[in-house]
């Protein structure tokens, strides 16, 4: 490997995305994605409040905070496995609760499934094992198509699962495309790493002077 090609996949590793750097990208992610959750939340509000009938209604504006949490709790606290694994487990026993129960809330929890989505992307990108990778996704992605049972049941509430399964499949196909650029990242770096590693000792040998 030459040097002038050393260097050309050096800089692709060290420097992939073209534009402004990662960290404002990353600042603008946050903002545009906080201000989104929050207008879902005030919407879950006032459809709760415009049709309440009982203060079991009110379940999806505990859940959705709930899920938000577990969105932004620090990372070092709280793994992705953990973080999707008890929002899969809220989110089902609400459901199942609701439906033994007989119970059917006016919103099922906009916020709560916006949440969800993002966990879902995060677990698809960033758990390591791919055998825990797929028990969340699916867990999370069954939690997320079967929230709209919760209202009740009716022909419309029907629809709305079968559009969730296609937010769900293209949160997984998002997230599982990060993971991708995310290892092909790694591989570029370390191919780097080792073209200067077995480069240096030929250079330190022609750079020797002659005696």
């Amino acid at each position: 490997m030459t040097t002038s090609s050393l260097a050309a996949l050096s800089a692709q590793a060290t420097q992939p995305h073209v534009g402004s750097p990662r960290l404002p990208t990353r600042r603008l992610y946050h903002r545009a994605l906080y201000p989104a959750l929050g207008v879902l939340w005030l919407l879950d509000l006032a459809i709760i409040g415009s049709q309440q009938r009982g203060p079991v209604d009110w379940l999806p504006l505990v859940t959705g905070p709930m899920a938000l949490a577990l969105v932004l709790v620090p990372e070092p606290r709280l793994t992705t496995e953990w973080r999707a694994g008890i929002c899969a487990g809220i989110s089902t026993t609400v459901t199942l609760a609701t439906c033994l129960m007989g119970w059917a809330l006016p919103d099922w929890g906009l916020l709560e499934t916006a949440c969800m989505l993002v966990l879902l992307a995060r677990t698809c990108r960033n758990v390591t094992r791919p055998g825990v990778v797929l028990a969340l996704a699916a867990a999370m992605g069954a939690s997320i198509i079967d929230e709209p049972l919760r209202t009740g049941g009716t022909g419309i509430t029907l629809t709305y699962p079968f559009l969730l399964t296609f937010a769900v499949g293209g949160t997984v196909g998002a997230g599982c495309y990060l993971r991708t650029l995310d290892a092909r990242r790694k591989r570029t770096i370390a191919a780097v790493r080792l073209a200067e590693r077995m480069q240096l000792p030929g250079n330190c040998t022609t750079s020797s002077p002659t005696m």
